[in-house]
């Protein structure tokens, strides 16, 4: 057994996992037959969450959203928050029951989280990773993990750095094959080939990423996205779009103020203020959404005014 803090030759291993924690999340998904499983997922905007497609594969069809949870923490058996999942969307070219990370199938999906995440996220990288460039790998697997916790399964999130040898082994125009310098030690490490890594990104700098894991052997990197291609680029942009905020309208009718919202997310809890003077505000209704609308009303003195404004929680 190594003595915690060792550094191995072109692979130093650090416990970094918690400065990730805002950037990357646990991904929990449960079969038909009630077995649970976890993966990693990447969070890119306040609503969604980059990770491989066959995450959400199974063997019967991919899985319906409310078998899948957003897990935020640096430990997955005890997150900090969790979040249900209100739909996903998979690349067109990945088929469900392939679970294939090779040749022209894209193994990538994005979750939409049904609330917000807080920030901040990670950013794509601009340009593909090249070759000798040092890189943090983070996931909730047991690659990188600090010797003095190697446990089977621990579900913490772990960061390690590692040099790239071969990201330009590129078999179509979306992934690339690569390996970490000290990729002969990994299975001789503990943790190897442990589960919950799928999903796990990249970083060539501290929110910059470059690539998400879809398949490795112990502690290497061995198939990926390269997230900064055109065609990953494209899928992630169209299915990232940001949910317009609510629409707040107030109508005078027979002395009666009537009140709408529209652009409501299911499950959100909002709140509507009102005052005469713009200071003092009070609380005229606050309710949870069901629906995409929400309206009612309520009496005005004659002769009187009122503001209203609207917050709502994340």
């Amino acid at each position: 057994m190594l003595a915690p803090g060792t550094v191995l030759p072109g692979q130093a291993y650090i416990d970094k996992g918690a400065e990730y924690a805002d950037r990357i999340v646990a991904i929990r998904r449960v079969s038909a037959t009630g077995i649970i499983s976890y993966a990693t997922g990447i969070k890119l905007t306040p609503y969604h969450v980059l990770l491989p497609a066959h995450v959400i594969d199974s063997l019967s069809g991919f899985r319906p959203p409310e078998r899948l949870k957003v897990l935020i923490g640096t430990n997955f058996f005890s997150p900090q928050r969790t979040l249900d999942v209100a739909s996903y969307a998979t690349h067109p070219t990945y088929v469900s029951g392939s679970n294939s990370v090779g040749g022209s199938v894209m193994d990538m999906a994005i979750l939409k989280t049904s609330l917000a995440m807080q920030g901040p996220f990670a950013k794509l990288a601009i340009n593909p990773v090249a070759n000798g460039v040092t890189i943090t790998y983070a996931g909730y697997g047991m690659p990188g993990l600090s010797f003095d916790s190697a446990t089977t399964h621990d579900g913490s999130l772990r960061a390690f750095r590692g040099v790239t040898t071969n990201p330009t082994s590129q078999f179509d125009d979306s992934m690339y094959g690569a390996t970490f310098a000290s990729v002969s030690l990994g299975l001789s490490l503990p943790g190897s080939g442990s589960a919950g890594d799928s999903g796990a990104g990249g970083f060539v700098s501290d929110n910059e990423i470059a690539f998400m894991a879809t398949s490795g052997a112990g502690n290497s990197f061995t198939f990926g996205i390269d997230l900064a291609t055109t065609a990953a680029r494209a899928f992630i942009s169209a299915n990232t779009v940001m949910p317009d905020p609510p629409r707040f309208a107030v109508d005078l009718v027979a002395g009666s103020a009537q009140l709408s919202l529209s652009n409501l997310l299911s499950g959100r809890e909002y709140s509507v203020m009102r005052s005469p003077t713009l200071s003092g505000w009070q609380e005229a209704r606050r309710f949870t959404a069901t629906a995409p609308t929400e309206s009612w009303s309520e009496p005005i003195s004659p002769g009187g005014r009122m503001f209203y404004r609207y917050e709502w929680t994340e």
